[in-house]
């Protein structure tokens, strides 16, 4: 065979390998930890959001609003297994407090957990680190009828996008029902906070996650699906999403190799939902007045009238 051929195919050979197989651009998972029961994190979260902002959809976070100072948050009490473990997991003893792809990341300040401190050449710097997996996820409403429950069904892709397997007994799958935006007509505990983003609602099928045991092959994808009740304590269905990320759960890891997002998406079809968006009390003198009025101001979230 003629030499210069035989580079040729070589190169050429090399060339698709590379093309089928690399590495998968990153995107970073932050981990909020927050509580509406905490002065601070009222301060911070505006600015925190503010700053994350410009990074756009290579930046997922995450708010897991927890019992620090004090328990009094809403969400905390209406899913406090989940939020308990994922304190536990990272040792948060303060609010607010925040991890990057499951790392702290600001090391070597006075407060290296404080989300202030984390830094855009932090975040960039991530960023270049690429990942052997991409995930792709994707979620659909089922609203009941006729008595049914409402059920959400969630599907997970993840793609080995290297030119190895991919197969690590550590790895774990974790996935997170999330309500985009969570507004209360008054502040929900004692911090004056109103306002509430990408707040985690569930884990599924828990805090614990979802193990990826199989190995999977060069350029195959494995994918895991769930179907599940919506958790009654819900706000609005209309801000619910999906979050996943696959993490090494090794304790001197934790490291989160890569992330997807489903983003909320329109209700669509026959569904009835009305919400109460305020109570306003007035012509009541003292707390032994029988004779007072009131306004309730209720707003429809359905797609019908």
């Amino acid at each position: 065979m003629n030499l210069k051929f035989t580079i040729f195919i070589v190169l050429l050979q090399f060339t698709l390998s590379s093309a089928l197989f690399g590495q998968a651009p990153r995107t970073i998972l932050v981990e909020d930890f927050s509580s509406a029961t905490c002065p601070p994190c009222a301060a911070t979260n505006p600015i925190f959001r503010a700053f994350l902002e410009p990074f756009g959809k290579s930046v997922v976070s995450v708010a897991f609003q927890c019992h620090i100072p004090v328990t009094g948050d809403p969400m905390y009490a209406q899913n406090i297994p989940d939020v308990s473990t994922r304190v536990t997991y990272y040792g948060i003893n303060s609010a607010p407090n925040c991890r990057v792809d499951g790392k702290i990341a600001a090391p070597g300040t006075s407060s290296p957990t404080h989300p202030l401190n984390v830094t855009a050449s932090y975040l960039n710097s991530r960023l270049a680190v690429t990942s052997p997996i991409e995930i792709n996820v994707n979620h659909n409403l089922l609203l009941g009828s006729n008595g049914a429950k409402d059920s959400m069904e969630i599907n997970v892709a993840i793609k080995n996008v290297s030119a190895s397997n991919f197969n690590n007994a550590n790895y774990v799958l974790q996935t997170a029902i999330i309500e985009r935006e969570i507004r209360f007509s008054k502040q929900a505990a004692t911090n004056g906070e109103t306002e509430f983003h990408n707040v985690m609602r569930k884990m599924i099928p828990s805090a614990a996650g979802t193990k990826i045991l199989d190995t999977i092959a060069a350029g195959a994808t494995k994918l895991v699906s769930f179907k599940v009740p919506i958790p009654a304590y819900i706000y609005s269905y209309s801000e619910l999403g999906v979050v996943a990320y696959v993490q090494n759960n090794l304790a001197s890891s934790k490291e989160v190799i890569q992330t997807g997002v489903s983003e909320p998406k329109a209700i669509t079809g026959l569904y009835t939902d009305l919400s109460l968006e305020s109570i306003n009390i007035t012509n009541k003198d003292n707390q032994c007045d029988n004779n007072f009025s009131f306004a309730l101001s209720i707003k429809n979230l359905s797609t019908t009238k």
